[in-house]
């Protein structure tokens, strides 16, 4: 994310190298707590390398603007956007190809936004995927973005500073 870029979006973002390295080597998971509809976007201009991100269909496929909006940004060349349903795997099994050629994924192992927060409880589907491929797992902590009105479900303020650390 360039510095510019940061500033607009009130957004402090930390990398450990290792984590860096593993991101750009790819075969990595990169996962985080979900806690707004910024999150996604974020990590994936943060990301030192593009992400195949794990987005549920509601907003992958079914949602216009939402789907416009991820569009526009695997153009731009962030990545790819991979719709999940959790009634059927071949979502999971499409970001696990995407790991076996060598990608980085993004997935929120909640599974949804967190309603107040705070962290809900993993999904299986990081460890699913992790068991079948190999991949490493990656960590990010996004701080902030649970406080914005217009993106989180228990937001109060409208453009909060955010901070991501990813280790």
């Amino acid at each position: 994310m360039t510095a510019a870029l940061a500033a607009a979006l009130r957004t402090r973002a930390t990398i450990a190298p290792k984590a860096r390295e593993m991101l750009v080597k790819g075969g990595t998971i990169l996962t985080s707590n979900h806690v707004s509809l910024l999150d996604g976007v974020l990590l994936a201009l943060l990301s030192p390398a593009p992400l195949a991100v794990g987005v549920d269909s509601d907003w992958s496929v079914k949602s216009p603007w939402a789907a416009r909006g991820m569009a526009t940004l695997c153009w731009l060349g962030y990545g790819w956007v991979v719709p999940l349903d959790s009634g059927t795997p071949q979502g999971l099994r499409k970001l696990a190809r995407h790991l076996r050629e060598g990608r980085s994924v993004l997935l929120f192992p909640e599974g949804q936004i967190s309603p107040n927060g705070r962290p809900q409880a993993e999904r299986p589907g990081v460890s699913w995927l992790a068991e079948r491929t190999g991949a490493k797992v990656v960590r990010a902590s996004i701080d902030g973005a649970e406080r914005s009105l217009i993106f989180a479900k228990a937001g109060d303020h409208l453009w909060p500073r955010i901070a991501i650390t990813v280790s």
